[in-house]
C-alpha cells in the first residue's frame, strides 16, 4: 500500500528543488531586465545624445574627406604611373637610336679607314 496522500505524481513532474531554482532563473532574469531598462532610461540624456550626434556627424565628415583625399591621391598616382611609362618608354627608344645611330658611326669610320689604305 502507498503511504503518499493525494493525487499520485505525474511521470514528468517537477520536484521542488527543480521548481525553486526554475523560479530563482526566472526572479533573476526579470531584475536583469528590469536593470537593462532603468540603465536605458539614464542614458538618453539630451546633451550626451547631441555630444554623440556631433561626434558622430564629425567622424562622417572626417572619414569622407579622407576617402576623397585618397581619392585624389590614387588618381594622382594613376597619372605619374603613366607618365612615368611614357618617360621609361621614350628613354627605351632613344637608346635604341643611339645604339644605331653609334653602330652606323662605327661601319663608316671602319670603311672610311679602309678605302684611306
Amino acid at each position: 500500500m502507498d503511504s503518499s496522500r493525494g493525487r499520485p505524481k505525474k511521470v514528468d513532474a517537477m520536484t521542488g528543488a527543480e521548481r525553486s531554482r526554475r523560479y530563482r532563473e526566472k526572479q533573476k532574469a526579470a531584475l536583469a531586465a528590469e536593470q537593462i531598462k532603468r540603465d536605458a532610461t539614464e542614458i538618453v540624456d539630451p546633451n550626451r545624445v547631441y555630444e554623440l550626434t556631433e561626434l558622430l556627424r564629425n567622424a562622417v565628415a572626417e572619414r569622407d574627406y579622407y576617402k576623397e583625399k585618397a581619392r585624389r591621391l590614387e588618381q594622382k598616382n594613376d597619372e605619374l604611373l603613366a607618365r612615368a611609362v611614357e618617360a621609361e618608354r621614350f628613354h627605351t627608344i632613344t637608346l635604341k637610336d643611339l645604339i644605331a645611330t653609334r653602330k652606323e658611326l662605327a661601319e663608316l669610320q671602319r670603311k672610311a679607314k679602309a678605302s684611306k689604305k
